[in-house]
């Protein structure tokens, strides 16, 4: 993979109305994960998830389109209820990182609150998946929306 100059890093926040304990725990059980990983329409036909130091995340989602899209990533850290760290690998048709990105996950709150904070910062792309650092915020905004929407069931 080469560098780009144009490292992109983006923060968002959400706040939820349930303890960081149930949010977390959407993070890390990919029962929970799968049902709202990806953009909006996106459908995640296949997900499994080993959330420790060290473990693995792979993810095959389909689009609207009907294209394929296939995620892996690498967990850094898991303290629960109140962090995250991993890099995740958008994947090219051959298997091959297309993005490399890595998100700094943190939980805040109380009993029946949560401030959620994703800090995605980029860290490595080819020339053909620049293209997806510009719809990096709007894709973990529409993530969260269909967590936030799971969270309230």
């Amino acid at each position: 993979m080469t560098n780009t100059r144009e490292v992109r890093e983006v923060t968002i926040t959400r706040d939820f109305q349930v303890s960081p304990q149930i949010v977390f725990e959407d993070w890390i059980y990919a029962n929970k994960f799968c049902r709202w990983w990806g953009p909006k329409n996106f459908k995640t036909s296949d997900c499994k998830i080993h959330a420790e130091e060290g473990g693995a995340m792979h993810v095959y989602m389909e689009a609207p389109d009907g294209s394929s899209h296939e995620v892996r990533g690498l967990y850094h850290e898991v303290s629960e209820p109140e962090r995250i760290v991993l890099t995740t690998y958008d994947l090219d048709a051959e298997g091959q990182p297309l993005l490399e990105v890595l998100h700094t996950v943190t939980f805040t709150g109380h009993s029946e609150h949560t401030h959620l904070s994703i800090t995605a910062q980029v860290i490595h792309a080819k020339p053909e998946g620049v293209k997806y650092m510009a719809t990096l915020e709007q894709g973990w905004e529409e993530s969260l929306d269909k967590l936030e929407q799971m969270t309230q069931r």
